[in-house]
């Protein structure tokens, strides 16, 4: 099957991104932390892979809140994280970036980026998040 991709909409947040957050256990980001590049790879049958990249005021990008619809066979999935951080990769070249950033504490998903030539950097680190107001 095809993969294609498009921009995330203001509806994918209720209509899916919130309920595959709660399937794999990783809280919710707010919405309004989200950033407006985010991408949703899908097949013929629907929403198969999301994420969002900030642009940060140095030459590289911040990839986060990456999930997938847990559901979904892996035959569907096949090849959906390849064409999420390509299209990253060209959107964070077409902006001026030259490094992409990103962490994880997932083994799967972090033998997924390293296919699609990520780095390993640290390891068994802590995510934190702070509410300023």
């Amino acid at each position: 099957m095809t993969l294609t991709y498009r921009l995330v909409t203001g509806e994918d947040y209720d209509d899916f991104l919130l309920q595959w957050w709660k399937d794999w256990n990783f809280p919710a980001p707010p919405r309004d932390c989200l950033p407006r590049n985010g991408v949703v790879v899908m097949d013929g049958e629907g929403p198969l892979y999301a994420g969002f990249m900030y642009f940060t005021d140095s030459p590289i990008v911040w990839v986060e809140w990456v999930v997938s619809d847990r559901r979904a066979a892996p035959e569907r999935k096949r090849g959906g994280l390849e064409l999420l951080i390509d299209v990253f990769t060209q959107m964070a070249a077409g902006g001026g970036a030259k490094y992409m950033f990103t962490s994880t504490e997932r083994a799967a998903f972090r033998n997924g980026l390293v296919r699609c030539g990520f780095l390993v950097g640290d390891t068994g680190i802590f995510q934190l998040v702070k509410t300023i107001r």
